[in-house]
């Protein structure tokens, strides 16, 4: 049961650091990238 919310915390990390390599190749996405840092 204690492994579900780390496997959640991992892939969570994972997708946000995808998001903040891709996201200058989109306009706009500072604004996004700025509201997620919060």
């Amino acid at each position: 049961m204690s492994a579900t919310p780390l496997k959640l915390l991992f892939d969570e990390n994972i997708s946000y650091r995808i998001v903040k390599k891709v996201a200058h190749l989109y306009p706009g996405s500072e604004q996004v990238i700025s509201w997620l840092d919060r």
